[in-house]
């Protein structure tokens, strides 16, 4: 798993980052099928010279601000 996941698993609450370091053999692919489409560097190509955002993380930003999710 990347970096970029632990910010999505707080931005949007899923609360699903291992609290624990996981074994080897653990291929993490229930988190890469939740954060993996919501990050937004999957398939650009680097490096980013525009800062992107979509509209889903305008969203979560505001709601993670509010604290209301």
């Amino acid at each position: 798993m990347c970096a970029v996941a632990g910010g999505i698993d707080r931005i949007f609450g899923f609360n699903i980052g291992r609290k624990t370091l996981p074994p080897p053999d653990d291929t993490l692919i229930d988190q890469m099928k939740v954060f993996c489409p919501l990050c937004g560097h999957s398939g650009f190509a680097w490096p980013v010279k525009k800062t992107k955002m979509s509209p889903t993380w305008r969203q979560a930003y505001k709601q993670a601000e509010t604290g209301i999710m």
